[in-house]
């Protein structure tokens, strides 16, 4: 096996399992065990278990909406106060600056070649 970022073999195996909220969420309350591999050249970290498209779809519906909120608020107490306190415009502004200044190099004529968002919760 090889890392998907990297291609480097010295890759590290943990079993693992979906958070409770995405169980419910993305796999209807079905419980979906999966490895999670990280790579011990470039420190990436994957799943072995790639959800399908009606799955994403499910976990996206209305996403961040306040039926969404309140579903993850019964896993995850405390997580609409700290959405809330991240999500203001100071804040906001800043998280902007910080992505153009990392994406900055990858951009053509102003023309972005190409952009992946993968997992970008709390990143």
């Amino acid at each position: 096996m090889k890392c998907v970022i990297c291609g480097h073999s010295d890759i590290a195996a943990y079993k693992a399992r979906f958070r409770p909220f995405l169980i419910a969420r993305m796999f209807a309350g079905k419980a979906q065990d999966t490895d999670v591999y990280v790579c011990k050249k470039c420190g990436f970290e994957y799943s072995s278990f790639r959800p399908n498209d009606v799955q994403m779809q499910r976990q996206y519906d209305g996403y961040m909406l306040e039926e969404y909120l309140h579903q993850r608020e019964s896993f995850e107490k405390g997580f609409i106060e700290q959405t809330l306190r991240v999500v203001n415009d100071e804040n906001l502004a800043n998280r902007r600056a910080n992505l153009a200044h990392f994406i900055a190099p990858f951009i053509v004529d102003s023309k972005p070649r190409t952009i992946l968002d993968y997992g970008g919760g709390g990143g």
